[in-house]
């Protein structure tokens, strides 16, 4: 049998010794899918804008599910190993989670400017209403970090997702991206992983509030495979309800893009 423990390794320099543990950690800790669930909408009466008076109804995205996990089994190995993950643990802002067993869960929270907040069919109506059902008649102003929001392909192409869309840019504001992702739908229900994001380059539909319409921009034209999905993006984008809306409630920016996932 060949001899698969390699002895030399104490003997290694720290510096190298470092660097080849550190090549065994998870590769991909960039964008990922977190899945939207209600209850993070919250009014905050103690919150005042000064100049209006109004309460701030926030986006708690710390209330979602650490949908991101990681198989770390470096943690176990040595004292040195366990060193050298602590360190990119926090590198990456992933939190240790002790588990009964005597094991643990490694997992990243929401970022806001990298993740994307994917919603599923059965959850966009409680999405797209925001916080509309606790707003208790007062005047409020929306708070809400997110920047990139996500759903499938397939069902952005349904009507009840062109129809209120805008109502649902209302309420997440700081959105400036909407990916739209292609292939098999993300599924929280075959457990907690990392659902890893790829977005495409190939082509991107711009919101023009001064022309009141999305420009699209990019080669995906020419992208045999996905042409017939660009196509059926800017057939949806083009609808004229949706557009006078965005005009309406002066949609500032949102760029519109296809995207992949990978499950880890």
């Amino acid at each position: 049998m060949a001899e698969t423990t390699f002895f030399l390794f104490p003997e290694l320099t720290p510096e190298l010794r470092h660097q080849i543990l550190h090549e065994t950690l998870p590769k991909h800790t960039g964008p990922s899918l977190f899945f939207f669930k209600e209850g993070c909408w919250r009014l905050e009466p103690e919150s005042l804008v000064p100049e209006t008076g109004d309460v701030e109804m926030c986006f708690h995205h710390d209330l979602l599910d650490d949908d991101v996990q990681f198989d770390v089994p470096l943690f176990y190995v040595s004292r040195e190993a366990r060193i050298t993950a602590l360190y990119w643990f926090h590198e990456h802002g992933i939190k240790i989670k002790p588990r009964d067993n005597g094991q643990h869960i490694f997992a990243r929270s929401f970022n806001p400017q990298l993740d994307a907040l994917y919603v599923t069919p059965d959850r966009w109506n409680a999405f797209y209403q925001g916080g509309s059902n606790d707003m208790e008649g007062e005047p409020f102003v929306v708070k809400s970090e997110p920047e990139r929001l996500a759903v499938s392909l397939d069902f952005f192409l349904r009507p009840i997702v062109i129809d209120t869309l805008p109502e649902a840019m209302r309420w997440y504001n700081k959105a400036t991206e909407l990916l739209l992702v292609i292939g098999k739908e993300p599924d929280q229900r075959r457990g907690l992983g990392q659902w890893e994001l790829h977005i495409s380059q190939d082509g991107v539909s711009i919101w023009n509030r001064h022309s009141g319409d999305f420009e699209f921009r990019g080669t995906g034209e020419n992208n045999i495979e996905n042409k017939a999905s660009y196509d059926n993006v800017r057939d949806a984008l083009s609808n004229e309800a949706l557009l006078k809306r965005f005009v309406e409630i002066d949609i500032q920016t949102l760029e519109v893009r296809l995207a992949l996932t990978i499950r880890r």
